[in-house]
């Protein structure tokens, strides 16, 4: 599977990034604006794990059950269940540590399979430009907005 992996910062300690992480309340769009609420869905909640359909209209129509684990301290991590876009076993992992400096450092691990030519095609470009799209469309853009809140 094409690998992206990436470090990124943020101004919000641990505690809340992995809080944005593992919300599944019906705010759960509102936090990550790349999520859209029409296809947002809630089937399990455990305390160390969630089941959840989540999906984008852009840049094209995708959706993906998802089952999220995080019962490793500092670390969540989702794998791809069913999707019209994503091969299942496909995954998303962050770890989350406390920052030298005030906030929070992130390494993220993006490994993923495309479903069908667009899937693929878009998935390619994000290994070429190293995870940039996922790390400012999806995680600069939710931190950011979080911390101007």
């Amino acid at each position: 599977m094409p690998v992206v992996a990436f470090e990124m910062r943020t101004a919000l300690p641990p505690e809340r990034v992995l809080a944005m992480l593992t919300d599944f309340s019906p705010r759960r769009p509102d936090l990550w604006p790349t999520l859209a609420p029409e296809l947002y869905e809630v089937y399990e909640v455990q305390p160390t794990c969630a089941d959840v359909k989540e999906g984008s209209p852009s840049p094209t129509r995708m959706w993906e059950r998802a089952h999220y684990d995080w019962s490793v301290p500092g670390r969540v991590c989702w794998t791809v269940c069913e999707s019209n876009f994503f091969v299942p076993g496909s995954y998303t992992e962050v770890i989350v540590r406390k920052s030298t400096e005030d906030g929070s450092e992130l390494h993220v691990e993006s490994n993923r399979r495309g479903v069908g030519l667009i899937a693929k095609i878009l998935i390619g470009l994000g290994v070429l430009t190293g995870g940039a799209i996922l790390k400012g469309a999806v995680f600069r853009r939710a931190f950011d907005r979080e911390a101007r809140r």
